[in-house]
């Protein structure tokens, strides 16, 4: 075989394990938002949203379990979710030993109101896993 067709191949493999690995990230990451959501409504009413906004506010979780909360919301990408998000949402420093992470509110914020800046190929497969993994 040529050694330019060699270089292709090669070049062309390492494309396809690259787009595949993406694609499976993604499938971990809204998997594991929709976890969440499930496991949150086994403990408060509502739905998944409703849930992890219970969760978010709750005096009675630690800091790490509600800004887990903070990330499914924004993975869900859910508008009602955004009331919450902004109550907590100050834009100053992170101080993860008192307060929720401001980072992860602003990153939620971004994407339950649509204005996250991925990429348009990503977005559209991102919105066919999270149609796959949605409840019934």
């Amino acid at each position: 075989m040529p050694p330019a067709r060699v270089w292709f191949v090669g070049i062309l493999t390492l494309m396809i394990v690259v787009v595949i690995g993406v694609v499976g990230l993604v499938a971990v990451i809204e998997s594991s938002a929709h976890s969440d959501a499930l496991a949150a409504q086994r403990e408060f009413p509502g739905d998944g949203v409703e849930a992890l906004v219970q969760i978010v506010q709750s005096k009675h979780r630690t800091l790490q379990e509600r800004n887990r909360a903070v990330w499914a919301l924004g993975r869900l990408r859910d508008r009602r979710g955004l009331p919450v998000l902004e109550k907590y949402y100050t834009g100053g420093e992170c101080d993860h030993g008192r307060f929720l992470c401001q980072r992860e509110l602003r990153k939620a914020i971004d994407l339950c109101n649509g204005t996250a800046s991925e990429p348009a190929w990503l977005q559209g497969a991102m919105a066919r896993l999270r149609r796959l993994f949605a409840p019934a």
